[in-house]
């Protein structure tokens, strides 16, 4: 049988036409009531390279260096239409392709995976409120935020280095700038730090610094893989509808030990369930007869979600991805700098299956529905000109102001683009939750590390 198997850089110059406004530490992205004929929900504003920080290490005998801090990293959902739209059955996922990795995968049915569905290599659901038991609702023209971590981030980082201000100001350059998410809105905004059960490790039940007034994403992944952690330098993520219910409701066992009123996708029944949906999906594939394969769809029990291991004819190490139809991918965003983009997924409008809540073939007739994707992965987004590494941040010669900014959402004056690319939707920005300076004007980081960027390479007084 088959397997079914990431001071501040962020700060900017006024290229004002191309920036948004920077908020007041701690609040939310403006409201934005702009008519928009996009009848989804969007990724706004995406934060992803993090800050740029220099720590003196010559008292130590070692060659000082530059670092990023990557804690503070969000991205902001917006609804432009005019309805309130729930984030029941939603999630984050991130694509098991990096478009910075090229991958030649084994040819299977109509061709490789990416040409038939959404890869997902983890994927983070958002949870109920937990006062209400619902599910959020953004009102249109609202927001709602996903951040690592909602902390001060000067505490977290002075904490991570065992340092106390005063000796940080001798010590380290940057740190000044992080920014401050303690006082973000309860009901708008949602935690990436803890979303894993307590096994090997992966997390800290006594961490500080998530913020328990903060309702956390949950993981939607199996065994030890990791779930959406938050965008990094080359990464596909989107915004999912789950097409099988609602994950985030009550985890209660029936006598068999499974859990009916939840979602089959969540990882609990995922466990229970695992060869079921292999030993089923795996019959599906493999029959040859059309009207057979047809009858098999149409009474299968388990029409959910299958995990599948799909192998690298490179001899590269194949990857595990979870099937997602692309119709039910409701947002999307590719980030990477173009000169370092190496594997597309779509490449023109294609026709796919169309599937039904329960994960079933709509049929027209005796023949599956086809529908035309409305998008395809026709170009990136980055803040950047390369993939920053850290051989890059321990050379003396490194330019820290190459590393800063937001990927910000365009506008066409009549409302938000929603093209077939990242490139086109998304342009380069000012960050909105950055910290503002004493005139409640955006920290200048590019005229801080002009002067900083000299200074750091001096021993400190």
């Amino acid at each position: 049988m088959k397997k079914i198997n990431y001071m501040l850089i962020f700060a900017l110059v006024a290229l004002s036409s191309l920036f948004t406004a920077c908020q007041r530490n701690g609040d939310m992205p403006d409201r934005t009531d702009a008519n928009s004929t996009v009848d989804h929900l969007i990724f706004k504003e995406v934060f992803y390279i993090g800050y740029c920080t220099y720590r003196d290490l010559s008292s130590m005998g070692y060659k000082s260096q530059y670092s990023r801090y990557k804690d503070a990293s969000y991205l902001v959902i917006y609804n432009p239409t005019h309805k309130p739209i729930s984030l029941e059955n939603m999630a984050i996922a991130y694509h098991v392709v990096d478009p910075s990795v090229q991958y030649s995968f084994q040819k299977d049915g109509n061709g490789d995976f990416t040409k038939r569905y959404y890869g997902i290599g983890g994927m983070s659901y958002f949870p109920n409120d937990p006062v209400t038991q619902k599910p959020h609702v953004i009102e249109p023209g609202d927001s709602v935020i996903v951040v690592k971590y909602a902390c001060d981030h000067k505490k977290k980082f002075l904490d991570e280095n065992e340092t106390t201000e005063e000796e940080a100001k001798k010590k380290f350059y940057g740190w000044e700038a992080l920014p401050d998410y303690s006082n973000l809105p309860r009901n708008k905004t949602f935690e990436l730090c803890y979303q894993h059960e307590l096994k090997k490790g992966m997390y800290n039940p006594e961490d500080k610094f998530d913020n328990k007034d903060i309702p956390n994403m949950r993981d939607l992944v199996l065994w030890d893989e990791r779930p959406f952690e938050g965008p990094s330098q080359s990464i596909r993520i989107a915004l999912v509808k789950l097409p099988d219910g609602d994950a985030s409701k009550p985890h209660e066992k029936d006598k068999n030990g499974f859990y009916p009123d939840e979602s089959p996708r969540s990882r609990y029944n995922w466990y229970h369930l695992y060869e079921l949906y292999a030993t089923e999906q795996d019959q599906i594939n493999d029959e040859k007869d059309p009207l057979k394969k047809r009858e098999l769809e149409k009474n299968r029990k388990y029409p959910t979600a299958y995990y599948q291991e799909i192998s690298n004819t490179t001899g590269m190490g194949g990857v595990n991805a979870i099937e997602l139809n692309y119709n039910w991918v409701v947002d999307f965003l590719t980030i990477c700098p173009s000169t370092e983009k190496k594997m597309d997924l779509l490449t023109g409008p294609s026709s796919v299956t169309v599937y039904d809540a329960t994960g079933h073939a709509v049929m027209e007739g005796t023949e599956e529905k086809k529908e035309k994707v409305w998008w395809y992965d026709r170009g990136t987004a980055s803040v950047c000109k390369r993939i920053f590494g850290i051989n890059d941040f321990s050379n003396p010669s490194f330019d820290p102001s190459q590393l800063q900014g937001a990927l910000i959402r365009r506008s066409n004056g009549k409302g938000f683009v929603a093209e077939m690319s990242s490139a086109l939707n998304f342009t380069k920005g000012v960050p909105s939750l950055c910290r503002r300076d004493s005139k409640d004007k955006p920290l200048d980081m590019t005229a801080y590390w002009k002067v900083n960027s000299i200074n750091a390479r001096t021993k400190k007084k």
